[in-house]
């Protein structure tokens, strides 16, 4: 019984990553297509304009992706140690279990 609700925490994880992947890609080709309509830029400031497109879309391609990859880990992780701590049910069992993510 212990599995089928770890199992269920990592799918959801899995699709939450699956989402997040999907949505940061969607959010970048906007980009993309604003930028090459020209959407983007403010007349007379052409330049900044295309710095600050520069800086959305690397916020997004690098540090959103790699936030969200951080928490499904460490929320896959901590799923796992649930897992654990209700495997380790027996008496004899408690000087291995510990709650709080262990380094």
């Amino acid at each position: 019984m212990e599995f089928i609700v770890f199992e269920y925490r990592v799918a959801s994880l899995a699709r939450l990553r699956d989402r997040t992947v999907h949505d940061v890609d969607t959010e970048l080709a906007e980009l993309r297509a604003t930028r090459l309509s020209g959407a983007h830029r403010v007349p007379g400031w052409e330049g900044e304009s295309d710095q600050v497109d520069d800086e959305s879309s690397a916020v997004l391609d690098e540090d959103t992706r790699q936030i969200g990859a951080g928490i499904v880990a460490v929320s896959a992780a901590a799923a796992h140690e649930s897992l654990i701590n209700q495997m380790l049910d027996q008496p004899f069992d408690t000087r291995i279990h510990r709650p709080g993510l262990a380094r």
